[in-house]
Formats: structure tokens, C-alpha cells, sequence
């Protein structure tokens, strides 16, 4: 996300269509999808759970900060830059929502 976006004002606003000042499931899913960055209906379930918060099946302002403070690396929000080849997102390898942003999946089975 920090490489689309300037950061998280600029990525809500991108993102809410609708001008709720929320986001909902099919708001993230268009509107990454229009950024180029698609994600498997699995992987947006897991994207979902880690950015609401709250549990409220939407997503406001104050969430998408926390992700971006949280996940978005230092040297990204500086620089748009990595400190390490084996940092850039494309030679990195996740399988689960786990590995990727340290929570689980609410629709997992168990």
C-alpha cells in the first residue's frame, strides 16, 4: 500500500467512493483492484480482519492509520525506498494471513 499510496489520508480517500468516511469489503476490493493490486477473496477476508479493528465490517480513518503505523516500513514512509533487496515485497514469500500481518484469519476454520 505504501508503495500506491502517500500515505493513509491519501489512501482513504482514494478508497472511499462512496465519501462515508468509511470503507467497506467491496470498497477495498475496487479500489486496490483500480491500484493495481488485486487480492484473492482469502487474502482480502485476511486483509479485512487485520484493518477493522473494531469488528464493525467497515473500516474508518483511524484504522487505516493504525495499519499504516503499524505494517508500513519506516524506510517506505520516508523514502518510497528499501533498506535491503530482500526487503521489496516482490521477493518476499507469505502463505498465510498469519505470516503477513501477524493476526489471524477470521474466517479460518478451528
Amino acid at each position: 500500500l505504501a508503495e500506491k499510496f502517500r500515505g493513509p489520508k491519501h489512501c482513504m480517500e482514494i478508497l472511499n467512493q462512496s465519501k462515508s468516511g468509511v470503507l467497506d469489503r467491496r470498497e477495498v476490493a475496487v479500489g486496490l483492484f483500480k491500484m493495481t493490486i488485486w487480492l484473492h477473496p482469502s487474502e482480502l477476508t485476511a486483509f479485512m480482519g487485520v484493518l477493522d479493528r473494531n469488528r464493525d465490517r467497515s473500516v474508518g480513518r483511524d484504522e487505516i492509520e493504525f495499519f499504516w503505523k503499524k505494517y508500513a516500513p519506516d524506510d517506505i514512509n520516508k523514502n518510497h525506498r528499501f533498506a535491503k533487496d530482500e526487503e521489496r515485497p516482490e521477493n518476499m514469500v507469505k502463505s498465510s494471513a498469519e505470516e503477513i500481518f501477524g493476526g489471524d484469519d477470521p474466517d479460518a476454520a478451528g
